[in-house]
């Protein structure tokens, strides 16, 4: 007789954390060994280890630069200190936030480089660093306006990347350069991080009306392999722009900044994109707006729909140097650039002053949401926190740290490998993996031949609650639930059958069906989990 045997997954609806009104401005760390210099540029990125890793500029022994790693807890250490033109650490001025890979290495750029055979003093690198601090310098760029030379790790086009960098779906890291190519108005580069094959994809003022001049803000990944950015200068109005770039197909113009004219009012973008949960662009100018010239806030969609929101003038900040950052209550946050106050943005574009940083730098670093809901940056080194009076819920927290997003859809599936973000959280997988589910088994018990499934539960996943069905019938059941863990708690149900426990750590638990398969046509089992 033939049996057969499936498994499923199933999610609820995702209960979410509300962050407090009031949030509070804490002085969480220090950045140790400063130089001359401490300025922040490219905000922290919280990596897959659950700490944050960033960049300082003039942190380090020749005032050249450093990257630190800061635990969840404020402790902070220097990891790398750049060695400017040449040395261990090659490279000067880091700009943008840092980048995971999937192998776990973080990847970022200098503004300026190291000497190099033939070159000279080049304007810019790539490197990686492991992290425990192993560094590596990839490329050098090399800034040629007439003729472009072969592309190689030590002869890249293009001159002082300083933004953001992003991964594609591809597998290869895209950048941007300010300055350089044929019209020495940047260039957007990749980078295949297996191979070291380097590349020029695009070169700003050669991409007809409307062109990108000059692109500070790097780049930031949306659905499939298409990327989003902005040129500080260039446009319709040489006011700046929101551009797609899509390797392979090319790039598409979305909207220019109009300066102190309706309807795009906004010039001059400087600080990265970012998404709301809206699927929109979001994003600030540092000039331009309506009856001042102090910068704005706006939203595009991905086609092309421009909206002005916000007049950082007519709500008494001085500009910004950081962009707007959303946060896990569903507004945004950003920081004044020349009076430092802390202010929240709802998607409406209503503008609230929180706080004041207390730093005399400027603050320039974008603020980044923590695993524990909270937000960080660094200015004039220190790390400063912006604590929420409701942290993160469990889950909420893992999908803030895998995903970027603790208001991400349960059922995302980036990698898609056919487990949601729900079912990857509850049975301790990753989204950055190409993930197998557990395998539902027939085993021969003292009791007869029965379908099994062994799967990990996380005491610590307290917010979820994960069942486990069997039928006989997939289209008409009923299911029965044989057995249960209740927010944290170990199975119990006359299913469960070995390996859980009350104690801390990650069991392996064994779970079985009720009834025999002998005599049955088919059996079946599923997951499903609830939050």
């Amino acid at each position: 007789m033939k049996h057969t045997h499936l498994l499923t997954f199933f999610a609820a609806a995702l209960v979410s954390a509300s962050a407090s009104a009031n949030p509070v401005i804490d002085d969480f760390a220090t950045i140790p060994n400063l130089g001359a210099s401490t300025d922040s540029n490219g905000g922290l990125m919280l990596a897959t280890d659950g700490n944050y890793y960033g960049v300082v500029g003039g942190n380090g022994a020749a005032d050249t630069g450093s990257i630190f790693k800061m635990t969840p807890a404020g402790v902070v250490t220097t990891l790398v200190q750049f060695t400017g033109s040449g040395g261990a650490a090659p490279g000067n001025t880091p700009r943008g936030r840092l980048l995971e890979t999937p192998d776990g290495f973080l990847y970022g750029v200098t503004y300026t480089g190291k000497t190099t055979a033939g070159a000279g003093l080049t304007s810019g690198t790539v490197f990686k660093v492991s992290k425990a601090g192993a560094f590596t310098s990839l490329v050098s760029f090399v800034r040629a306006t007439t003729v472009q030379p072969p592309e190689t790790a030590q002869t890249a086009y293009g001159a002082n990347p300083i933004g953001d960098l992003a991964l594609g779906t591809d597998g290869i890291i895209y950048g941007t350069t300010y300055r350089g190519g044929t019209n020495d108005q940047g260039t957007i580069w990749g980078l295949n991080s297996t191979t070291g094959a380097f590349a020029t994809v695009l070169q700003f003022g050669l991409t007809g009306a409307g062109s990108p001049v000059n692109c500070f803000a790097g780049l930031i990944r949306g659905t499939g392999n298409i990327f989003y950015g902005l040129g500080l200068e260039g446009g319709a109005a040489n006011g700046g722009c929101v551009f797609s770039f899509q390797p392979g197909v090319g790039y598409q113009h979305l909207a220019s900044f109009s300066g102190v004219l309706a309807p795009n009012y906004g010039n001059q973008p400087a600080a990265a994109l970012t998404f709301g949960t809206d699927g929109k662009l979001y994003g600030t100018t540092s000039r331009g707006g309506i009856g001042a010239n102090d910068g704005t806030t706006f939203r595009c969609s991905t086609s092309g729909t421009f909206e002005h929101r916000a007049d950082f003038n007519a709500n008494t900040i001085a500009r910004t140097g950081t962009g707007i950052t959303p946060a896990a209550d569903g507004n945004f946050y950003g920081i004044g650039l020349n009076d430092r106050k802390v202010f929240r943005m709802t998607p409406a574009g209503a503008i609230t002053t929180v706080g004041v940083l207390p730093t005399a730098s400027l603050p320039l670093a974008p603020w980044t949401i923590g695993a524990d809901g909270n937000l960080y940056t660094a200015a004039g080194g220190h790390v400063y926190r912006l604590r929420f009076g409701t942290t993160l819920a469990p889950f909420a927290a893992w999908k803030q740290l895998h995903l970027g997003n603790s208001a991400a859809n349960d059922n995302a599936d980036p990698e898609h490998d056919n487990l949601g973000a729900l079912a990857e959280y509850a049975l301790n997988l990753l989204p950055s993996n190409n993930d197998t589910p557990p395998v539902v088994s027939a085993f021969n018990y003292v009791e007869g031949r029965r379908l099994r499934v062994i799967i990990p539960r996380d005491p610590a996943h307290n917010d979820i609650t994960v069942e486990v069905l069997t039928t006989d019938n997939l289209i008409a059941g009923p299911w029965t639930v044989v057995a249960t863990s209740a927010l944290g708690a170990p199975f119990s149900g006359p299913g469960y059958f070995a390996g859980d426990s009350a104690t801390p750590g990650i069991k392996t638990v064994e779970i079985r069906d009720t009834v025999n398969m002998a005599g049955a046509a088919k059996r079946f089992l599923k997951l499903r989990f609830t939050h």
